[in-house]
């Protein structure tokens, strides 16, 4: 971020008070919110919309027991309207040094201003006669403590946000633990019939159709006897593979159990079904997998079936399809038995 920022673009308040919240000291006030008051007498809580009342109160116990305090929201008085900023404080010596903006991420600007401000300050205090000197230093002690202060709470900051990141990052590492098969990267079960019930409710509401496909590999016992179950393992990772290369973004796929899988086809209508399904069943029949026993391929059974009541229920349609995929099984293999819900167009 630049030092440099066209004036006006940027406002802040810096205030320092005692532990009531009285103010001993105006540091900096671009919004016009201070100007009667009076120092050691006033009170912040006086400069506040009284629906922030509350949670002024609430931020003056936690800045005394967690000395650090960052963005939180409240309303401030200017001469004919309310502020909304975002407030931020630490707690040193008994004083609290207070840092207001109307964004949290100015608060970085906000401390390299202040700096330039407080810089600017301490040449005039310097050029005050020597019978003044005394009241002098200690405000150049208060506007360099307030600078340290400030340089913390920014450093506080920072690290909040890198460990806010990796929470981000760890939060999503266990959400797709939880909805995905380690293994091929397919949905969970739950997760996917979650999906399905969700398209239950725009069939019933819209009165579109969705296409649900369930698929077995023909002979997958065979595979892993023949060439081991590392190599099965290969194979249903690259029935993963395949799925995510054939379907379209907004279409799910989950392993249903052991070496079935299942697809939900989303907005679709009987044509567009039979063509992925016939899609799905080439491209992994066409799919090689190079063992230390030899090359291994493998074909698919698939049961696909067009729902157009959205009234029925989950069971019903697992049932339906698992139905169309037994007869897949039974001309042969390698084929795709497709019907629609209850046997007849919605």
């Amino acid at each position: 971020m630049e030092n440099a920022q066209p004036q006006g673009l940027f406002k802040a308040l810096g205030i320092i008070c005692n532990l009531e919240g009285q103010i001993v000291r105006i540091v900096q006030d671009d919004f016009g919110i201070t100007p009667g008051v009076v120092l050691g007498e006033s009170r912040l809580l006086d400069l506040l919309d009284g629906d922030s009342h509350k949670i002024f109160f609430d931020f003056l116990e936690a800045i005394r027991k967690r000395k650090v305090v960052s963005n939180w929201e409240l309303d401030f008085r200017a001469s004919h309207d309310f502020i909304p900023l975002s407030l931020s404080g630490m707690l040193q010596d008994e004083r609290i040094c207070l840092v207001a903006a109307q964004r949290a991420e100015e608060t970085e600007y906000l401390y390299k201003e202040i700096m330039s401000m407080m810089n600017a300050q301490v040449d005039k205090l310097r050029q005050v006669s020597k019978e003044h000197e005394k009241s002098v230093q200690r405000n150049l002690a208060e506007l360099e403590e307030f600078s340290r202060l400030t340089n913390e709470l920014i450093t506080a900051q920072r690290e909040l946000s890198k460990k806010n990141i990796a929470l981000e990052r760890a939060n999503a590492q266990l959400y797709e633990l939880a909805t995905h098969d380690m293994l091929t990267g397919a949905e969970t079960r739950r997760f996917f019939f979650e999906r399905v019930e969700e398209e239950l409710h725009g069939v019933e509401r819209f009165g579109r159709s969705f296409g649900l496909l369930l698929m077995d590999i023909d002979h997958f016992k065979i595979i892993n006897d023949t060439f081991g179950h590392l190599v099965g393992d290969k194979v249903l990772q690259s029935i993963g593979e395949v799925h995510r290369g054939t379907l379209r973004g907004i279409d799910h796929f989950c392993r249903f159990g052991g070496e079935e899988f299942a697809v939900l086809l989303t907005a679709t209508d009987y044509p567009g079904m039979m063509t992925v399904a016939e899609r799905l069943r080439k491209n992994l029949a066409e799919t090689i997998y190079e063992s230390p026993k030899g090359k291994v391929s493998f074909t698919v059974s698939i049961g696909a079936l067009l729902v157009t009541n959205g009234r029925a229920s989950l069971e019903e349609l697992l049932e339906e399809v698992d139905t169309l995929l037994y007869r897949a099984k039974g001309q042969g293999r390698d084929c795709v038995i497709a019907g629609y819900q209850n046997g007849k167009p919605g």
